[in-house]
């Protein structure tokens, strides 16, 4: 099991009249290989506050190594909050 943490801030700036939309970004994740080094399970919770609104979400995806360098990658995102869509990725990755 490896586990993540990390902690920002985004620098947006402020125009005339707005709040400003700049951000602290939030999150704790996590990997776990229950079968083999090349098959992992990952979670993510992350979040993000400003003036402007916040977000807030939950992902739950994998990775699986197909061949040597080839890497696919599928993830599902829940909002927790109105500011934050559902959605689904699906990708891959390839090392030359």
């Amino acid at each position: 099991m490896l586990a993540h943490l990390n902690v920002g801030y985004t620098f947006v700036g402020v125009a005339p009249g707005n709040p400003s939309a700049d951000s602290w970004n939030y999150s704790v994740a996590g990997e776990y290989c229950p079968w083999t080094a090349e098959q992992t399970l990952v979670g993510e919770l992350f979040a993000t506050s400003s003036p402007a609104g916040g977000t807030a979400s939950l992902q739950l995806g994998g990775k699986a190594a197909v061949k040597e360098g080839l890497i696919i990658d599928g993830s599902y995102t829940l909002g927790l909050n109105d500011n934050s869509p559902n959605l689904f990725a699906l990708g891959f990755s390839a090392e030359f």
